[in-house]
């Protein structure tokens, strides 16, 4: 063009460059440093930018990793330009810049220009984009061009926008302004959010043990007409039985003796229950004199909050109770927020309800259980002492695995040495309190089959028997 080839009136112009920019192949890094050069050179022409132009320089600065380059395109650039009418390039726009704040860590001025999509016109072409043909994360709308100025793309690059934002809200610890954004999400768009921004929230939730939010997301993914998979069921279950490791273990202990204990005055010094030494177990029900709770690696976790608290006296103006039946109380309530065998047993039986199977019908190849899951389930069924049920799923378990495995050793038990263990010593717990020697020496055999070796707990951790 530049050279008259074309004829003498046709010279490169801001379409011509941003045709060049928009190229849905360039990928490379060396592809997007000479982009960045262009970009320098069209300045040095006087060809004025436009907003096609600055999308596309800010997702590829944000691609290749430029976070210098990244905000002084977004310091330089704004989508104001854009007319009120055009819903869905706006969209795209403002989409691209929200996903460009979040990667330079500036979640504020990323809601700022969130905020800006309520201004614009939605699109009034109805046409359904097909599920396969658009991008299915936060990080990632691909949109065919036939589609560009449909409601559809309006609303997934308003979704994609909220969910980028929503994960530096959880990445930032920030779990109640991320709740905020979902719900205004879900108000504002009738696409419903991804399962991917739903796994951000669950595992957030889950590693604190967060029951009641992992419920209420749990419906909430059911409300949204997204199927509940295996992995999402798995995160359910586990999160309600795993034993904590020190840290969280600590938080719950004190958010217990905060409830009855007035703290010391301030200023001065004193052991709190985060300080607390890490010497026992938590509760779980004996089975013939050993303790079915796993320890962390250090060794048990001592549940008793009150082992020297630096907190006020027991029988504080909390609570009325004589101090034993206080403690007990406290070590009570500590229990039940580390583990929760009866929301753990419920999703259970939705998942079951889910696959179509009955819990009794162990046979049912719909459902073919995994390790975590049984694990869980088996904990749960402990704790409540219902040891029949127990064996239940340990005999699901075992009868899908020789069924995958009939002639060599189960997968997960090559994988999961530990949890193996502990499921197979809960077994034999089980057939113990039952007196069913018949069971308990079927167990045995499977575990001479498998070589598998349960868990014993001793003063340190565990030892292999």
């Amino acid at each position: 063009m530049d050279a008259g080839k074309y004829g003498p009136d046709v010279a490169a112009d801001t379409d011509t460059y941003a045709a060049i920019f928009n190229d849905p192949f360039i990928s490379t890094r060396k592809e997007i440093a000479q982009l960045v050069e262009l970009y320098k050179e069209m300045s040095d022409r006087g060809i004025k930018s436009d907003v096609r132009i600055d999308k596309a320089l800010i997702l590829f600065a944000r691609k290749s990793e430029d976070y210098e380059l990244l905000a002084k395109l977004l310091g330089s650039t704004s989508a104001d330009s854009i007319p009120r009418n055009h819903g869905s390039r706006a969209a795209r726009v403002i989409s691209a810049r929200v996903k460009a704040y979040t990667a330079i860590h500036n979640p504020r001025l990323a809601y700022d220009e969130l905020m800006k999509m309520s201004s614009y016109k939605i699109p009034s072409d109805t046409r359904h984009i097909p599920k396969e043909l658009t991008g299915s994360d936060f990080g990632n709308v691909r949109v065919p061009l036939q589609y560009n100025r449909t409601r559809d793309a309006y609303f997934l690059s308003l979704r994609s926008g909220y969910e980028s934002l929503i994960r530096i809200r959880l990445l930032r610890k920030n779990p109640q302004m991320a709740r905020e954004l979902l719900d205004d999400m879900r108000r504002t768009s009738y696409l419903p959010p991804t399962s991917k921004i739903y796994n951000q929230f669950i595992r957030y939730h889950a590693k604190r043990k967060n029951i009641r939010e992992l419920r209420e997301l749990y419906e909430m993914i059911r409300e949204d007409g997204l199927e509940v998979t295996e992995h999402l069921y798995t995160k359910f279950m586990t999160s309600c039985m795993f034993t904590p490791k020190e840290r969280l273990f600590k938080f719950l202990k004190q958010k217990v003796a905060d409830k009855y204990f007035s703290r010391p005055d301030e200023g001065e010094k004193s052991k709190t229950a985060i300080e607390f030494d890490m010497e026992a177990s938590p509760y779980l029900p004996e089975i013939d004199g050993r303790d079915l709770g796993a320890s962390s690696s250090d060794g048990y976790l001592d549940n008793s909050v009150t082992g020297s608290t630096g907190y006020g006296k027991t029988g504080s103006a909390n609570s009325n109770l004589p101090d034993a039946e206080l403690l007990a109380k406290m070590d009570q309530e500590l229990n039940e927020l580390i583990f929760n065998p009866g929301e753990c047993i419920r999703f259970f039986r939705d998942m079951l309800t889910d696959y179509g199977v009955s819990p009794d019908t162990i046979q049912d190849r719909r459902y073919i259980p995994n390790a975590s899951i049984t694990n869980a389930v088996m904990r749960a069924y402990t704790q409540l002492r219902q040891y029949s049920l127990v064996l239940r799923e340990f005999v699901r378990y075992c009868y899908h695995q020789k069924h995958l495995y009939p002639n060599s050793r189960p997968l997960e038990v090559e994988q999961y040495p530990r949890t193996m263990g502990y499921i197979f010593r809960m077994a034999l717990g089980a057939a113990r309190m039952l007196n069913d020697n018949k069971k308990s020496h079927r167990i045995y055999t499977t575990m001479l089959e498998w070589d598998v070796r349960a868990f014993e707990k001793k003063a340190f951790g565990y030892r292999r028997q």
